[in-house]
């Protein structure tokens, strides 16, 4: 399928920031089996494999006659698809046209309904929330509100009672504008104590359909796979055959073309209902390879090579059964789900017959914090569930990985569950929050510690939890508040930051009443002598000025102290050419001083202006809420300016504006998704990424500095 070569690669710049992509970088990676590979950007996905741009002019200047696009970013992205029909290159999949009409859910629904494919009961698509609330009333609780473009397990939300719905519905519309850019929902009632099973389809441009047969995938944790195994033993011969048709019908309904996967969910009382389908190949295909013996990346190649699919349907049979086990990079304890990351310091990967281990990672690999963390997909064949279950177990045991944490031995404990082993298991086996393999683990001490309710999704998170997180809630990234020593302990090389000028303190200069008690009760609360520290440390190596504001001293508030030491901060970074990295966070300026708090906009502005001039950088993190004469001056003079997720950032709130104007705001207003739309902001950064991104441009600006 390549012109000029059997294989070219392309990835992301791993090694070095990259952070904007400036024309084809050839470059050599060890360890890679392709015979050429091509940088097409920075680390970000959208700045590399989401940029569709920088794909096709790799493509076009290798000389590849074709696309294959895995199974994530721009595989089910019909204007990818478009794309490359357009600059003549073949896209392996589907048309753009089948790609929307399956992508978008309610219109797959409308599909398979009209193709006579059983549907779990629900809605079409929802225009606001009055015909939200009659739906759900039809529907009956407990339902689902789904995205309509949607994937991965994302933009679900679960909604038990009329109580809850309004809130569900609102936050459903808003996380899917924000994650898929597509605020649409439809509604499905919820099906508890159901197999989640996907069957595999093949498609030529003949009209020829096979079906592969099936995968039970119900082995989940937040909607993401953790096991799929098949073939799924409870299903009877007679369903399994119903199903396999059903699914044949399905995907010639839809004009499909390619590999692809319907996925029902499947009750205890035998029936299957249709849920979506995926236009792309799946993570688990390897578990159809090992019990069919078909290659369907070869055939995905074949078709779009307009090659015919020439095997019968009547010689598919299923004579082994195989199981996959995704390697996760994280930690797995008592219920807390933590990334994990770092450079992989040694790898044994089991082998013996139909033991297969995909993956990229090698010795020396460094795990980044940028994308999912599945680092591998173990996978077993064997003539028996039995034996296979038996096999996965000891090619866990076998697979060595240091450097990095993961879940292996999780995976373990879940082959041994009674319900994986009697193959009972359903959707819901983790849905707990603690899995009952894990509760039996949990000590006293830990159940009562202290929990918190996410103000965002409602989840209920323990204290650790949070704290393996950098408080942020590991279900919708809401990004609880934090003081400034827990923010320097996560920023700074550890042991590196030294403070500078903490005697300084405010007084009550204008003797306004009851500003001496305030300050007292202030420095009580934060434990701090105001409301920011200043200081060097070193950030990924690299020796840094930093300030942090402090959210507990009368809300980060700018007096005249504040000013001081950020000026005196800046003047000492010009005097050593060092970077300036500031965290900020601020109810505005503190009125109790009066002008003189006012005064300091100027002042720091003035500060930021002379360290620019002489060449410095300036890095701004902007966290929640960010707002009044922080905002108005050094905020939002930095060079390059970054946003904690969801951050409220501007002058006055949007209450006091919309009085104001006599307007209604748009939605989002003010919020850091929306400024950076709007190009007010440079970038959003998880918290947990935070130091990797801000380390990768501070070596950037030096590097540049030494050129």
């Amino acid at each position: 399928m390549m012109a000029q070569s059997a294989c070219v690669l392309i990835e992301s710049d791993g090694e070095k920031f990259t952070p904007y992509f400036t024309g084809i970088n050839k470059v050599k990676f060890r360890n890679k089996l392709a015979d050429e590979s091509y940088c097409i950007g920075g680390v970000l996905s959208k700045d590399s494999y989401l940029n569709q741009n920088n794909i096709i002019s790799t493509a076009l200047a290798s000389g590849a006659s074709a696309i294959h696009p895995g199974y994530g970013f721009l595989s089910e992205n019909p204007g990818f698809a478009a794309l490359c029909q357009k600059n003549g290159i073949a896209f392996i999949g589907p048309s753009d046209k089948v790609i929307s009409k399956m992508g978008d859910k309610d219109m797959a629904r409308k599909t398979m309904i009209e193709a006579g494919v059983p549907v779990i009961p629900g809605s079409s698509l929802i225009e606001d929330l009055t015909q939200a609330v009659e739906e759900a009333k039809r529907i009956g609780f407990p339902l689902l509100i789904k995205a309509r473009s949607g994937g991965g397990g994302r933009g679900i939300r679960l909604v038990k009672s009329a109580e809850e719905f309004e809130q569900n519905y609102n936050m459903a519309t808003q996380e899917a504008l924000s994650a898929f850019g597509d605020g649409m929902v439809y509604m499905e009632k919820y099906l508890k104590h159901v197999k989640h099973i996907e069957m595999q389809i093949l498609a030529d441009n003949y009209g020829n359909v096979l079906c592969l047969g099936e995968r039970d995938c119900s082995v989940q944790r937040k909607n993401q796979k953790l096991i799929e195994e098949s073939p799924a033993v409870l299903i009877p011969e007679e369903t399994r055959r119903k199903m396999m048709e059903v699914s044949a019908k399905a995907a010639a309904a839809a004009n499909y073309t390619g590999a692809g996967t319907i996925e029902y969910l499947y009750d205890k009382d035998g029936n299957f209902y249709f849920m979506e389908m995926n236009t792309r190949l799946q993570v688990e295909h390897p578990v159809t390879e090992m019990i069919t013996g078909i290659d369907l990346v070869k055939w995905q190649i074949r078709i779009a090579a307009g090659l015919k699919l020439n095997i019968p349907q009547d010689a598919i049979t299923f004579d082994n059964h195989a199981i996959e086990c995704r390697i996760n990079a994280e930690k797995v304890h008592q219920g807390i789900y933590r990334a994990s990351g770092g450079k992989i310091e040694m790898l044994h990967i089991p082998g013996g017959p139909q033991v297969r281990f995909d993956t990229a990672i090698y010795h020396g690999y460094t795990v980044p914090p940028f994308y999912d963390s599945m680092i591998g997909k173990l996978i077993v064949s064997a003539k028996t569930r039995d034996e296979a279950i038996r096999k996965m177990k000891a090619a866990l045991c076998e697979l060595i990985i240091e450097g990095v944490e993961h879940n292996a031995e999780f995976q373990m404990e879940l082959l041994s569950s009674e319900e994986f082993e009697n193959a009972t298991y359903t959707t819901d086996l983790l849905a707990e929050g603690y899995s009952k393999l894990e509760r039996s683990a949990v000590s006293n001490e830990t159940l009562d510690e202290l929990t918190v309710t996410c103000p965002r999704c409602k989840n209920t998170l323990t204290s650790s939890e949070l704290l393996n997180w950098l408080n942020v809630c590991p279900y919708c990234r809401y990004h609880f508040r934090i003081n400034t020593r827990q923010r320097l302990r996560w920023i700074c090389d550890k042991d590196s930051f030294v403070e500078i000028d903490k005697e300084l303190e405010s007084t009550n200069i204008i003797n306004f009443p009851g500003y001496d008690k305030k300050l007292e009760n202030a420095r009580l609360e934060s434990a701090e002598s105001d409301a920011v520290i200043c200081g060097f440390g070193t950030i990924g190596g690299v020796e840094t000025a930093i300030f942090v504001m402090e959210p507990y001293f009368m809300m980060g508030s700018m007096g005249s102290v504040v000013g001081e030491k950020i000026t005196r901060l800046f003047e000492a970074a010009r005097e050593k050419n060092k970077p300036v990295v500031g965290f900020t966070v601020s109810g505005g300026a503190r009125m109790q001083e009066g002008i003189l708090s006012l005064m300091q906009m100027a002042k720091t502005s003035g500060a930021v202006k002379l360290h620019s001039d002489a060449g410095n950088l300036f890095i701004c993190v902007l966290t929640d809420p960010t707002t009044g004469g922080v905002t108005a001056s050094f905020a939002m003079e930095a060079d390059i300016i970054i946003s904690e997720p969801f951050a409220l950032i501007g002058f006055a709130g949007p209450r006091v504006i919309e009085q104001t104007i006599k307007k209604k705001l748009p939605s989002g207003f003010q919020r850091a998704e929306f400024l950076l739309e709007r190009g007010f902001i440079d970038e959003i950064v998880d918290r947990r990424n935070l130091k990797t991104y801000i380390t990768q441009v501070l070596k950037l600006h030096i590097k540049t500095d030494n050129n």
